[in-house]
């Protein structure tokens, strides 16, 4: 053990008498007027990669900024030709719009504007939450059937709403044709069987359809659905 601490002892010794030695033969080798010299380079030189680095920033930036002029264009034409897309896709259709899970209310609100873009009117919007669902009977199954297809109102709808299972806000007192499902949970699949086997036509829409291209998409689909109706087999979903 002595011995192993000698070695690390005269190592550092050697270390420290290295570290000197170097710091003796560089004062020799350099007088102060080279020391100045080259750190006069060194300023210089690091003023030119500044002056070169501020350059290219401001190319960048420049960059930049064209680029979000031409995305502001753009989002401007695409706002103006997702209604041409759209516009009587859905004419003379009613909807029903059943937000569930974490969807935003602006969410919901873009969506209805597109669809009434294309022709439809959204009749009545509620909220739920399809996990209180799994605990009811096909009877409210029922109520909440007539309460979109029909637009049944009175006692009924008012114990469901009572009972927390929906909040309804309508705009007119009338059914729905179809029925938009926005926003997923893990019961939602679940949910939209039970509301088909009650006799309902419904689709989903998910909240993943963050850009007015995709609403659009969405819109289209569904208008295509809904024409094959006519001469297939109802499959709900799309």
């Amino acid at each position: 053990m002595l011995i192993d601490y000698r070695y690390h002892l005269f190592t550092l010794v050697a270390v420290f008498l290295a570290f000197g030695l170097g710091v003796l033969v560089g004062g020799a080798l350099f007088s102060d007027e080279t020391l100045i010299k080259s750190q006069t380079e060194l300023v210089n030189r690091l003023e030119r990669d500044f002056v070169a680095l501020r350059t290219e920033n401001q190319k960048l930036t420049q960059q930049i900024n064209l680029l979000r002029i031409d995305l502001g264009q753009e989002r401007k034409f695409i706002e103006w030709l997702v209604p041409q897309t759209i516009a009587g896709k859905l004419q003379n259709q009613t909807f029903a719009f059943i937000k569930q899970g974490a969807v935003t209310n602006s969410y919901v609100n873009s969506l209805k504007k597109l669809f009434e873009d294309s022709g439809a009117r959204v009749v009545a919007q509620l909220e739920t939450d399809p996990a209180q669902w799994s605990q009811v009977s096909a009877d409210d199954f029922k109520v909440l059937a007539g309460v979109l297809a029909v637009g049944l109102r009175g006692p009924s709808l008012s114990r469901l709403e009572q009972r927390g299972l929906i909040q309804l806000s309508a705009s007119h007192p009338i059914g729905a044709q179809n029925i938009v499902l926005i926003g997923e949970t893990e019961h939602s699949h679940w949910f939209q069987e039970q509301l088909v086997q009650a006799g309902l036509r419904v689709y989903a829409a998910p909240s993943t359809l963050s850009t007015l291209e995709e609403q659009a998409r969405f819109i289209l689909e569904l208008s295509g659905v809904i024409a094959d109706e006519h001469n297939h087999s109802y499959h709900p979903g799309i």
